[in-house]
């Protein structure tokens, strides 16, 4: 819960950013597109991608936890280590691609902007400047106030998970999960063409037979791995025309927060009510003693003490909970959980390296057959007596098995050679 994000929902309702990388990279003069009628998104420069998407909310969750200043300032480091992306040149340089991304977009609803009264005409840019202080090696980064402010200021939001939003990776998944969110707003079911979600999100799949697989399978990522819980069903009308119906599950985390007087009211403490069970949302006595030590202690000390108390009272709620944070009993709770999920994280990147090593050794593999297979059949056989020659110089007495495994070795760090700009391990793994 920690890493809530406060967000308009017309910014999910009509996407801010582009899912096709690959068009979006070779646009470097700007871009225009009407997404649906009344929606127009222009970019100066490239336009944004998931990517540039991910690093906009951590921004936007660093300027909401310092109280929604609109000039927020931090290393590339900790942007990237927030991201969950490692840290070398290509990820620094392609942070600051992204910032002037951002900066040279601007989105324009003509009477499609919904404050959830009525419709308005609004036109947001995203950052208004950046830049890299000499000394400090900082980003300064200035959002457009407009832009900040309404989703500050909005009565038509949703939160999203920061965290949950980097576990869908998909570019299609993380743009249904929006999708999906803004739809349940104030429904538990929602039925749609399968034609229009695909125009929605936007899909390249033209087809129903393409459409339909790819969509259970966002559909499964998002139940995986996050709070939204549903359950999709697919209605077949008639040949190439078929209907998604998508049905919330209802879970223990209510979005919805009780307006109750003499309770803080920033979208922090509000937060803190959310974690609390259903039963104790609307109780004042309990909102006025969470209140009291808010202030006191701050939201971490009252959420981890929160979190203390759901997991093991099995009396009175409200006394129990008024105990654990006095007593801070939550401190070590979450020290263990801390270290439990740092063990985890470390054996999970070791085992991603673990991968993306044995893909750096399949594209090494690659490269070199291309190298070889562009050689002429004189000048292969030439490069195997070569390679036969030195290793039995070196190896004669080995098994044949030994040799052999060292004729391959050979013939691939001699290829290597010859393949022009191949990437090292640490360009390629930043790269995959």
């Amino acid at each position: 819960m920690s890493e809530l994000i406060k967000q308009d929902i017309n910014f999910m309702e009509y996407s801010i950013w582009m899912q096709d990388a690959e068009l979006a990279n070779k646009v470097k003069d700007g871009y225009v597109w009407e997404d649906r009628e009344g929606y127009i998104y222009r970019a100066g420069y490239k336009p944004p991608v998931k990517t540039d998407f991910v690093f906009l909310l951590c921004m936007l969750y660093k300027s909401q936890q310092e109280g929604w200043k609109d000039e927020i300032f931090f290393t590339k480091y900790e942007i990237l280590n927030a991201c969950g992306i490692s840290e070398n040149k290509w990820w620094y340089e392609r942070l600051e691609d992204s910032l002037e991304r951002w900066k040279c977009t601007s989105i324009k609803f003509e009477g499609k902007f919904y404050d959830g009264k009525e419709y308005k005409i609004m036109n947001f840019g995203i950052i208004d400047d950046w830049d890299i202080e000499e000394e400090t090696k900082k980003i300064r980064v200035r959002f457009a106030p407009k832009w900040l402010l309404q989703i500050k200021n909005s009565n038509y939001f949703k939160y999203i998970n920061f965290k949950q939003v980097k576990a869908l990776r998909s570019p299609l998944v993380i743009r249904l999960y929006e999708i999906l969110v803004k739809s349940f707003q104030t429904r538990n079911k929602w039925e749609i063409d399968a034609m229009k979600l695909a125009d929605k999100i936007p899909m390249n799949e033209k087809y129903i037979a393409h459409i339909i697989p790819k969509i259970k399978a966002g559909a499964n990522r998002i139940n995986e791995h996050t709070d939204l819980k549903i359950k999709l069903t697919v209605e077949r009308k008639s040949w190439g025309k078929a209907k998604f119906i998508f049905i919330r599950i209802p879970n223990e985390k209510a979005e919805s927060l009780p307006a109750t007087s003499g309770i803080p009211e920033d979208n922090k403490f509000k937060l803190l009510v959310t974690l609390l069970p259903k039963e104790h949302q609307e109780k004042k006595t309990i909102l006025e003693l969470m209140g009291e030590y808010y202030h006191k202690h701050g939201y971490d000390h009252i959420a981890r003490n929160i979190n203390y108390a759901n997991k093991n009272c099995r009396g009175n709620y409200r006394a129990y909970l008024l105990k654990s944070i006095r007593e801070d009993w939550g401190i070590a709770q979450q020290e263990d959980e801390e270290a439990k999920k740092k063990a985890i994280e470390r054996a999970s990147k070791e085992q991603e390296r673990r991968e993306l090593e044995s893909k750096y050794g399949e594209y090494l593999k690659d490269c070199c057959d291309k190298i070889y297979d562009a050689m002429t059949p004189e000048e292969q056989k030439k490069l195997n007596q070569e390679i036969r020659e030195d290793v039995l110089k070196k190896y004669k007495d080995e098994p044949y098995s030994k040799i052999t495994a060292m004729e391959r070795m050979e013939k691939m760090k001699r290829l290597k050679k010859m393949v022009p700009d191949i990437m090292g391990l640490e360009e390629f793994c930043g790269k995959v």
